[in-house]
């Protein structure tokens, strides 16, 4: 991904867990420093792999951010 990430030129949301035992949460904020778009990093702090044992932290987020791609209201 290291040399894949400067090619990477549109928005991108990047959500990750600092306790994920898979990968670890500095790879998301290498991701996060290495593209050329528009970036967001999401850290879950008590989130394991992909924070999916935290989906309350980052899913409305992740909506509003998608709506906000693609110019719609926030509900």
């Amino acid at each position: 991904m290291k040399d894949a990430a400067k090619h990477i030129t549109c928005p991108i949301f990047i959500v990750a867990g600092r306790q994920d035992r898979l990968v670890p949460a500095s790879h998301a904020e290498m991701l996060a420093k290495a593209v050329s778009g528009p970036v967001e990093l999401l850290m879950v702090e008590d989130g394991g792999h992909n924070a999916n044992n935290r989906p309350y932290r980052y899913r409305s987020r992740s909506a509003d951010w998608l709506a906000e791609r693609f110019g719609l209201p926030k509900i």
